[in-house]
């Protein structure tokens, strides 16, 4: 489960909002960190992709995504994609 903070028209206090537990882990996993704080640390194993991501197709609840990178690296099945402030994660590479 995860809780979204929002704001009111009127500047009252914000709610928290529930959503799923998926955006929770990512948002656990993948949001906003502290500045100074090294994510190699964090999550050695994981690269999060978010530069240069096209998403290609959707078919049944199956994203395909096209990476480009200058640097010849290409995503891991166990990366994160981040794409339009949604993370999926990466289950094969062709």
């Amino acid at each position: 489960m995860a809780y979204v903070q929002g704001g009111s028209p009127c500047g009252c206090q914000n709610r928290m909002v529930f959503r799923s537990v998926w955006d929770r882990l990512c948002q656990q996993l993948f949001g906003a960190i502290p500045p100074g704080m090294d994510t190699d640390d964090q999550l050695p194993d994981i690269e999060i992709w978010d530069e240069s991501v096209v998403l290609v197709s959707e078919e049944n609840g199956v994203y395909s995504f096209t990476v480009t990178t200058s640097s010849g690296k290409v995503p891991k099945p166990t990366d994160v994609i981040s794409y339009k402030g949604k993370f999926y994660v990466v289950g094969e590479v062709e």
